[in-house]
């Protein structure tokens, strides 16, 4: 896999999804980076139609930042990818109305310091804050213009992108309980979505154990994982 260059704020040392890296015999830090990946909101072709007329919200976005962590005894990891920019579009005859909503989840103890929404790179106060679950942490965010019609890998719709706190550089959930990082997107009150299967989308966390550590001479080195 090709590495991109990070976004401001992220690690400058290319990381692909079985390496992480490790300096000396200190704790490893918490990388977020920015890694080229395939579209993971893909929903099926179709037409401005939509379904039987009904106006249908969809997102799409790539799984562009992946955060990493190591346990204090480097016996563990965890990784999770996050979705944090992309194109909202509505399937149907007509935009959706202003007024849908976005709800992002994170774990605060993983990033802390709040969300921030943009669409069309212009930033979105938020309308709501709270806690979700045991470790969580949302925020939610009203999207004061119509969502047009589009049609899956099209290029019409909103750009959004999310910005999340700075990254807890020694953080790892020693109860391996990381709140998963969640994106959904629903259409304004009184419209009806007839598919919330394409609204958003959830980072799956994954843990394992570290092993096949290669000591160098450089300041870092490479732990297979």
């Amino acid at each position: 896999m090709e590495s991109q260059t990070p976004r401001p704020g992220a690690s400058e040392t290319a990381i692909d999804r079985r390496t992480f890296l490790r300096a000396g015999a200190l704790s490893v830090p918490m990388l977020a980076v920015a890694i080229a990946a395939p579209s993971v909101i893909a929903p099926p072709p179709a037409t401005a139609a939509g379904v039987n007329g009904i106006r249908d919200l969809s997102v799409e976005g790539d799984i562009d930042t992946f955060d990493v962590g190591v346990s204090s005894d480097s016996n563990r990891y965890f990784e999770q990818g996050r979705m944090s920019s992309g194109r909202l579009f509505t399937v149907g005859e007509d935009p959706t109305p202003s007024g849908s909503v976005l709800r992002v989840e994170w774990d605060p103890r993983c990033n802390d310091g709040g969300a921030e929404l943009f669409i069309k790179d212009s930033p979105v106060q938020a309308s709501g804050t709270g806690t979700a679950g045991s470790h969580g942490a949302y925020a939610t965010f009203t999207i004061d213009e119509p969502v047009p019609v589009g049609i899956p890998q099209g290029e019409t719709g909103l750009s959004w992108s999310i910005s999340l706190g700075e990254a807890n550089e020694n953080f790892y959930p020693e109860n391996e309980d990381l709140h998963p990082y969640t994106v959904l997107f629903t259409p304004p009150t009184g419209y009806e979505d007839p598919d919330m299967a394409n609204n958003g989308w959830s980072s799956h966390v994954s843990y394992g154990g570290t092993g096949g550590v290669t000591d160098t001479n450089a300041p870092w080195r490479t732990v297979e994982v």
